[in-house]
């Protein structure tokens, strides 16, 4: 969990700016490179709307839908939920840890590897060849325990498929609302749940696939010091704020896609 502008503008920027000025947040942020994570985010959401206009909408959905879908994933919105998460989540010294762990050179190394792995899977064969080398890795193989204990100490698995399930869960709710129509509530909850165990299969080859090609040019130290990170008090509340802001801001855009849907429905049938 990825810009940089002319060193004249920088310079120019420091000489009137007092240091003080920026906070430890701004600090985080700008360590996690939250600007690149966003800009990532968005390049997924808009793919992820024009899969949505050619599977629920037969490709009909045109410019007013697309535009609808860039609005949806804005980058500053995207930057203010996870923001929001951290403000709630860290206090100053949880805050200061965190930034002083991400600044290192480790922190770093992780945000870009991070970065550079999720942009290379926007490609669907590197995200098939991540997957199989991780079904075909020995279980004895020590990167693979190392990235098992990674994954158990943050939760990833069931916090992920929780996510997706109450994301799920929101589209339809927005869906509902565009359509006007009755809604089976309980009905529509026990059928997302219903695919709960495939999710976290799913879920599951997805982050070890991941992983497997983001952290795999970490040493064996490295990855240990990665893992220990996570387990400090700075480490536990980063990971919640984080899941706490993602979810909120994926539920909100899960609604306003199944609005959006219900609505270009609408539109086509007119």
């Amino acid at each position: 969990m990825l810009h940089r502008a002319f060193l004249a503008v920088t310079v120019w920027v420091f000489l009137v700016v007092p240091v003080w000025a920026e906070s430890d947040l701004d600090r985080l942020a700008r360590a996690m490179k939250l600007d690149e994570v966003a800009e990532i985010l968005r390049a997924e959401g808009l793919r992820y709307g024009a899969s949505i206009d050619d599977d629920m909408l037969a490709g009909q959905g045109g410019d007013h839908f697309a535009q609808v879908i860039s609005e949806i994933y804005q980058e500053g919105r995207i930057v203010s939920a996870i923001r929001a998460g951290m403000e709630v989540h860290l206090d100053d010294e949880a805050l200061s840890d965190t930034v002083a762990f991400f600044s290192s050179d480790l922190g770093q190394t992780i945000i870009s590897l991070e970065n550079s792995a999720r942009r290379a899977f926007a490609d669907p064969t590197i995200e098939d060849a991540a997957r199989e080398r991780y079904e075909a890795t020995d279980g004895d193989d020590r990167f693979l325990q190392q990235l098992e204990t990674y994954i158990e100490a943050n939760d990833l698995v069931e916090q992920n498929v929780n996510g997706a399930l109450t994301a799920d869960y929101n589209f339809y709710l927005g869906l509902a609302e565009g359509n006007g129509a009755p809604r089976d509530d309980q009905g529509m909850l026990a059928t997302i749940l219903e695919g709960r165990e495939d999710i976290r299969a799913d879920t599951q080859d997805w982050l070890y696939g991941f992983l497997m090609m983001a952290y795999s040019p970490l040493s064996e130290q490295q990855m240990d010091d990665n893992i220990a990170f996570s387990r400090t008090k700075a480490g536990i509340a980063l990971n919640t704020a984080l899941f706490e802001g993602f979810d909120g801001l994926y539920n909100q855009i899960s609604f306003d896609l199944g609005l959006a849907v219900a609505r270009a429905l609408q539109a086509t049938d007119l």
